[in-house]
């Protein structure tokens, strides 16, 4: 579609990206087949085995993290209770005065990396407070440690 004019650039959205990592991994696809953009659901909700695979995609079709996409950082469900009783806050640097739904969504550019989140709502006061989240900092030792205690400890290990 790129090559006939139809659109400027093309990219992949997957909720599941096994069948991805299926078909071009160990496969000989020429480069130019490649999606210039990867969106993927990213978060705390997302499982070391997801979060691995998310990763060897980006990895094998080169995409760099500005060019990373992330949806449904909350599971689809900002209003389930567990934002409300887990300490996301945790995953940020010093002591920041947001909510857990504002942390969670800034931890999410981090669980894998991405430079955009897409996220739906119809309540404005919502959407603000996540504007302002993005500004807020990921504790990068708290991170790592997740992904320790996860069991997915490097964006370059092989998938399971």
């Amino acid at each position: 579609m790129t090559k006939e004019g139809w659109c400027d650039s093309w990219g992949i959205a997957s909720w599941n990206p096994r069948p991805l990592i299926e078909l071009v991994v160990g496969e000989e696809v020429p480069v130019e087949v490649f999606p210039p953009v990867f969106m993927s659901r990213v978060g705390l909700t997302v499982g070391a085995r997801v979060l691995e695979e998310i990763e060897t995609l980006a990895q094998v079709w080169k995409i760099p993290p500005e060019c990373r996409w992330g949806m449904s950082p909350f599971a689809g469900h900002s209003t389930d209770p567990v934002w409300a009783r887990v300490n996301t806050r945790a995953f940020l640097e010093g002591d920041p005065e947001c909510s857990n739904l504002a942390a969670a969504f800034r931890v999410a550019y981090a669980l894998p990396e991405v430079a955009r989140v897409a996220v739906g709502t119809d309540q404005l006061a919502h959407l603000d407070e996540l504007i302002r989240a993005v500004c807020l900092s990921v504790d990068a030792k708290a991170i790592a440690e997740y992904r320790r205690l996860l069991g997915s400890t490097s964006p370059q290990s092989p998938v399971r």
